[in-house]
């Protein structure tokens, strides 16, 4: 089980302390000499990291500044994808047939419904019953179709020379000019019955505008009288883009190396990136190389996934406690065993809960306070330098390179210290530098009181306590155990969660 407590230090540094940590025998306060006593603080030094896997191809000169800044990352989750081909064909097929529908805006339109008629010259209510009348609109919307429908409508109103006009006297060029009058009709039993315009569009629940457009379109074809289909979206005048814009988008994907599943090539050609590349990393390499006329995003994304190309997910820490709890479960040969290995995780992660709930306390309060400052750091997995995917370089002697990320909780920001392995290990010596010279050239000058949620293992314990003769005032105090180890820390600098699964 990894453990985690806050350290919370006030911190003077001088600048002319020395950036070497040493590693002699330290005198520390007697209330820290409690808190470790017991404790393995063997040394780190060793790359045979069991759990490594190769993830980067960073490759680091030698240099005396190896500190790469990066800026603030704001990671977001991606979201459903917006409408598809078939969304689009199911909205309209069921718009078309008066049920109800959810809009590309994703608000819900009702389905259609028979309305009831009101009083009117022609005595409408008292002619046709609700019976009739239902049969007649579920008549119309049988036909699933909007041409179909129009036609039909058409053939339900005739159009007659007026009989009459009103003229305006108080403004004569208000009179209206129509020459012809719809009439509408219902038709029950191969019938034409006579009906007023409100009961028509209320039994069948069309808008006046739909009856206006037929009318319109019945017109136009006056002596036959057949209503033209209806043509909205049939042009040929859309943005195209170009089967060489695609092809050089295409060229663009491929040119990056990517490499098969050893165990999986027989069922699947599928190819992998390496974690740390995401689409939009990959996007704008691509408008750098072809700047005068890139495709858009999304369609170097539909590129992208047509051809078989997958970016592996990094892979992050896990609690040893919770898996060695969730295979005791799984394991669990009677009920009693198991529901006693269901409680010590469920008192886990309450345990667990407390200390984040605690880290984020501690957050708000250092965000409002400039002179306050939350940070937490992590080592990542050993880099290779070259990073190769072929078998061979798994039996070859790779140059490796550590990195430190030290995370600004406050500013969400990263500092990455860099250095390969024939200029310095990975122990508590070079974790304490790393720490040292963030908090003497990187930290702002206004801050004097840090605090650091850190995983204590045996690393970490040793880390804190080499940097403690640094620091004019000792630690106050260690509280709460987090029995997880998941941070802000250890997504740097490779971890995407921009990607599709």
């Amino acid at each position: 089980m990894v453990n985690l407590v806050k350290a919370s230090i006030n911190v003077h540094v001088t600048a002319e302390t020395s950036t070497d940590v040493s590693s002699e025998a330290l005198s520390l306060p007697a209330e820290l000499n409690e808190v470790f006593e017991g404790m393995d603080f063997d040394s780190d030094d060793s790359i045979k990291d069991p759990n490594f896997e190769a993830e980067s191809d960073e490759d680091v000169a030698r240099d005396e500044h190896y500190i790469v800044q990066e800026p603030a990352q704001h990671h977001k989750t991606k979201g459903l994808k917006g409408d598809t081909r078939k969304k689009r064909e199911d909205r309209k097929k069921r718009r078309n047939a008066g049920e109800d529908y959810i809009t590309k805006k994703n608000k819900t339109v009702a389905a259609r419904k028979m309305k009831e008629l009101k009083q009117c010259r022609n005595k409408c209510a008292e002619k046709y019953s609700d019976d009739d009348r239902f049969s007649l609109f579920k008549d119309l919307w049988a036909f699933g179709d909007y041409d179909k429908r129009a036609a039909y409508i058409g053939s339900l109103v005739q159009l007659q020379p007026k009989k009459t006009t009103r003229i305006r006297t108080s403004d004569p060029q208000k009179s209206r000019t129509r020459t012809e009058s719809p009439l509408y009709y219902f038709s029950i039993n191969g019938v034409l019955q006579r009906t007023c315009k409100q009961c028509f569009v209320n039994t069948y629940d069309i808008s006046n505008k739909f009856v206006e457009t037929v009318i319109k379109k019945k017109k136009m074809k006056k002596l036959s009288g057949i209503i033209r289909e209806d043509m909205r979206g049939a042009h040929n005048n859309r943005k195209r883009i170009s089967e060489e814009d695609k092809e050089q988008a295409r060229n663009h994907i491929l040119s990056v190396p990517a490499y098969e599943s050893h165990y999986t090539r027989k069922r699947s050609s599928k190819k992998y990136l390496p974690s740390y590349y995401t689409l939009a990393s990959l996007y704008e390499a691509y408008k750098q190389k072809f700047p005068e006329k890139p495709i858009n995003r999304k369609c170097y994304e539909t590129i992208f996934h047509d051809l078989n190309i997958k970016i592996k997910k990094p892979k992050k820490d896990t609690c040893g406690t919770c898996d060695k709890l969730n295979m005791k479960i799984k394991m669990s040969k009677t009920e009693e065993e198991k529901r006693l290995s269901q409680e010590e995780l469920a008192s886990h992660h309450a345990t667990a809960d407390k200390g984040y709930s605690s880290k984020s306390r501690d957050r708000e309060l250092t965000k409002s306070d400039p002179t306050k400052k939350t940070i937490c750091f992590d080592l990542q997995q050993c880099l290779p330098t070259p990073d190769l995917q072929s078998g061979e370089s798994f039996y070859k002697r790779l140059l490796w390179t550590f990195d430190l990320t030290i995370h600004d909780c406050d500013e969400s920001q990263a500092y990455c210290y860099l250095w390969y392995e024939s200029l310095a290990k990975r122990g508590a010596n070079e974790i304490g530098s790393c720490l040292y010279k963030y908090l003497s050239n990187d930290l702002d000058a206004n801050v004097d009181h840090i605090i650091m949620p850190v995983p204590i293992s045996t690393e970490k314990k040793k880390h804190l306590v080499e940097l403690l003769p640094y620091i004019s005032e000792s630690i106050r105090n260690f509280y709460l155990t987090l029995p997880t180890n998941e941070q802000e820390a250890d997504v740097y600098p490779d971890a995407s969660d921009d990607e599709d699964d």
